[in-house]
């Protein structure tokens, strides 16, 4: 095999996150270059959310649908549930994806609307969300290492079924994005 062309290949699939290459400009309509790019964008975009405590089994088919769907865009990881905020919260902060965008979820952060979710997703590459467990997660400690705290409604919900809540809802905001039907309203 010739190594320059491995060489390309490697960078290709770093760049494109393809082994097909770039698209061949000539060949797509300049309408449809803006949507070639945002997609390429998400495309790269890396999710992980870190959360309390394993999902229960009437929640894990809902996950795994919007795990398929968002095509290993996200990537979930359970920490051990102990029934101490301050411990289960630490735990969730030592599982951040390096260099990424640290979002908080509570029902205290900050309201988006769908739309405005989508965008906020647009501008990051790199993001971790921490969901804490029944308890919730410790606001000390929060106010020191993350960057946003959001809320995805003024009520509270139950730590497990807000996971598949905010599955949705990134899966929401990638299909609008990618122009997808599943985001009309």
């Amino acid at each position: 095999m010739n190594p320059r062309k491995t060489g390309l290949r490697a960078s290709l699939v770093q760049q494109t996150g393809s082994a097909a290459g770039p698209m061949n400009r000539a060949l797509v309509p300049p309408r449809q270059l803006k949507l070639t790019s945002i997609i390429s964008k998400i495309f790269g975009m890396r999710i992980r959310i870190v959360a309390v405590g394993k999902l229960k089994q009437e929640y894990r088919p809902l996950q795994q649908e919007f795990l398929k769907r968002l095509k290993n865009r996200v990537e979930i990881v359970e920490v051990k549930e102990i029934g101490d905020v301050e411990k289960e919260t630490k735990q969730l902060l030592n599982k951040v994806m390096e260099g990424s965008y640290v979002v908080a979820c509570s029902h205290e952060g900050r309201q988006l609307t769908s739309d405005e979710f989508a965008s906020f997703l647009k501008e990051k590459e790199r993001i971790t969300f921490l969901i804490g467990g029944p308890d919730g997660l410790d606001r000390n400690l929060l106010k020191k290492e993350v960057d946003l705290v959001l809320s995805l409604s003024k009520m509270v919900f139950n730590h497990q079924l807000f996971r598949i809540m905010l599955l949705e809802q990134i899966y929401r905001a990638v299909s609008s994005l990618e122009g997808k039907p599943y985001s009309k309203h």
